[in-house]
C-alpha cells in the first residue's frame, strides 16, 4: 500500500502540475516531453493510492487539459528509455554551423535517472555545451544595443539562452529533490558536481554556472543528510565551483576566469 510519504508527495506534485497548466498554458501545450512526463504521472499511482475528494477536481482539470492537447501518435507512453540526447555534429563545438532554429530543439531529450547515471560525465557536458553553445552563437549583435535585451520581443536570441539556463538549474534541483531515498540523492548531488567541473573545463562558463545554480536551490541545500553523504573530494570540487561563481565584488572570480 502506498506510504503516507507518498500519498502526499504525489497530491503535491498533482497541485504543481495543476498550477503550471493554468499559468503557463500556451508554452505547454507544444512541449512533448512535459505532455508525456504528465501523462506518465497520471497513469503511474502509487500502488493501493485512494485520491481524496479534495485533489479530484485537479485530476480532472489535468485529464481535460490532455485531451484537449494530446500527444502526437508516434511518441509512445511509457517507453521513456527510448528518448535520446542531441548528437554533436562531426565538427563538434567548433563548427561551422552558428544558427539555431526549432528543429535544433527537437533533439534536445532530457535522460531518465538510469539513463543519467550511465552516461560518462564528459558525454552530458560535451551535450550540455553543445546545446548553449548553439544558442549563444545565434544571438545577434542587435540585441545587445539599446538594451535590447531587457526586451524578450527584440531579443529572442538571448532571451532562448536566458531561459534554457533556467531549465538547466530547474532541471538540477528537480532531479535531487525529487528522489527520496538520501543515499541517491548524494549519488546525483555528486553527478551534477562533477558534470559541472567538466563544464568549466570545457570553457562552459555558462553551462557550469547553470548547474552550480541549481545545486544551490534553497530547496536541494536545505537537504543537511544528503549533503553529509557527499564525499570530500566532490565537496571540495564543488566549493571551488562556487568560489568561481561568487557574485562579490561584481563576479571578479569569474571575470578573471574569462
Amino acid at each position: 500500500a502506498a506510504t503516507k510519504w507518498e500519498n502526499k508527495h504525489h497530491q503535491r506534485i498533482l497541485f504543481v502540475f495543476n498550477l503550471w497548466l493554468q499559468r503557463d498554458t500556451l508554452r505547454l501545450r507544444d512541449d512533448v516531453d512535459f505532455k508525456l512526463a504528465l501523462s506518465n504521472f497520471l497513469q503511474e499511482s502509487p500502488e493501493g493510492y485512494v485520491r481524496p475528494p479534495a485533489e479530484k477536481p485537479h485530476f480532472m482539470f489535468i485529464e481535460q487539459w490532455l485531451k484537449k492537447n494530446p500527444l502526437p501518435i508516434e511518441v509512445p507512453h511509457d517507453d521513456r528509455k527510448s528518448r535520446r540526447l542531441s548528437r554533436m555534429p562531426p565538427g563538434g563545438l567548433s563548427g561551422n554551423n552558428n544558427t539555431f532554429s526549432d528543429n535544433d530543439m527537437d533533439e534536445i531529450i532530457v535522460p531518465t535517472k538510469e539513463e543519467f547515471f550511465e552516461r560518462d560525465d564528459n558525454q552530458i557536458a560535451e551535450q550540455m555545451a553543445y546545446i548553449d553553445n548553439k544558442l549563444f552563437r545565434s544571438i545577434k549583435s542587435s540585441e545587445f544595443l539599446h538594451k535590447n535585451f531587457e526586451n524578450r520581443t527584440s531579443s529572442p536570441c538571448f532571451t532562448a539562452m536566458m531561459q534554457k539556463f533556467n531549465e538547466w538549474g530547474h532541471w538540477v534541483a528537480s532531479e535531487i529533490v525529487s528522489t527520496p531515498e538520501v543515499q541517491n540523492r548524494s549519488k546525483i548531488i555528486s553527478k551534477f558536481v562533477m558534470v559541472a567541473q567538466k563544464c568549466l573545463e570545457l570553457q562552459a562558463f555558462n553551462t557550469a554556472y547553470a548547474i552550480v545554480a541549481g545545486l544551490g536551490n534553497a530547496s536541494v541545500q536545505r537537504l543537511k543528510q544528503t549533503w553529509a553523504l557527499v564525499s570530500k573530494e566532490t565537496m571540495a570540487v564543488y566549493t571551488n565551483l562556487q568560489t568561481v561563481f561568487d557574485m562579490s565584488l561584481n563576479y571578479r572570480n569569474y571575470r578573471t576566469l574569462l
